[in-house]
């Protein structure tokens, strides 16, 4: 079985990315998809996600509203299991307008007055 490892924010390339979706659409802007890293590894996948909004850029992380203009800059932080510890992790990752799945994060463009957008997740049995 496969899990996601991790999310990889690009710009202009779809190949790969989670439901060919540009989070960014509507926004202006760079086009931006986020593209999964899968794992065979269950001790090396992701348990789950979160956005992360600030004022002050992250030079260290990659935006997922790169170029839209506006001051709040996003960011999708990645989530994994501690040693030892029991949890769930993630089997597979959707963009939708609406919360599904076991998880999601926040509306992804929570102030920018558009449609909303979550990233949503299954975990894995």
């Amino acid at each position: 079985m496969s899990y996601i490892r991790t999310l990889e924010v690009v710009y202009d390339d779809r190949r790969g990315a989670v439901d060919g979706e540009d989070i960014n659409k509507g926004f202006g802007g760079e086009y931006v998809y986020l593209r999964p890293h899968y794992t065979s590894n269950r001790d090396e996948a992701a348990c789950g996600f979160s956005l992360y909004t600030t004022y002050v850029e992250d030079l260290c992380a990659t935006s997922i509203s790169k170029g839209d203009g506006r001051d709040l800059h996003r960011y999708i932080n990645v989530y994994h299991k501690l040693d030892n510890e029991k949890t769930r992790v993630v089997r597979s990752v959707y963009l939708r307008e609406k919360k599904m799945g076991d998880a999601q994060t926040d509306d992804l463009n929570r102030g920018r007055k558009g449609r909303y957008l979550y990233l949503c997740w299954k975990y894995a049995d």
